[in-house]
């Protein structure tokens, strides 16, 4: 609802009505924040989710002998993204449905060369991700670090701070 409202007076008066009215506020007028529309975006998917879903993609491709971007390009007409990673979150389960239904559906006619190149990137992956990433690793040792500086600093400005005070009250008198 849009219309016009004249204001006489100061403007902290629009609350409590007309400064040059007696009578008071003629209408009431109620602004609720759900009135205020906000479209958010959806959720994207996270990072493991990519990887658990290229995973797929890649053991798809050695069964099928399709190229990986085929496959992805396949979901990404279907569900009308430019990019993978802004597919929506809720998409994710369907998707990795999907891949695994291909790949149980034909793993009868897997070829015998392809399977241990899979197997090794399906190991590798999961090796990564039970010792930890190297990202995850990183990070830890970083975090580490920081926490050896700022215990390091926390003592200096203590050691600095008791000797300043030791100065001051050494320091003679002026007369």
């Amino acid at each position: 609802m849009v219309r016009k409202v004249n204001i006489r007076g100061n403007v902290s008066q629009l609350i409590n009505g007309d400064v040059h009215s007696i009578t008071g506020p003629t209408t009431t007028e109620t602004r609720n924040s759900s009135e205020v529309i906000d479209i958010q975006s959806p959720q994207r998917i996270t990072e493991f989710q990519r990887k658990r879903i290229n995973v797929l993609v890649k053991e798809w491709s050695a069964i099928s002998g399709e190229k990986e971007v085929e496959i992805y390009k396949i979901f990404m007409n279907d569900f009308g993204i430019r990019y993978f990673r802004e597919l929506p979150i809720e998409h994710y389960s369907t998707i990795k449905n999907t891949l695994e239904g291909w790949i149980s559906a034909d793993s009868t006619e897997v070829d015998p060369v392809a399977i241990p190149a899979v197997e090794k990137s399906v190991q590798r992956v999961r090796a990564q991700h039970q010792l930890g990433c190297p990202a995850c690793i990183e990070k830890d040792a970083s975090f580490a670090r920081a926490q050896k500086v700022v215990l390091t600093q926390r003592i200096l400005i203590f050691a600095l701070t008791l000797f300043c005070g030791w100065l001051l009250y050494k320091m003679p008198a002026q007369i």
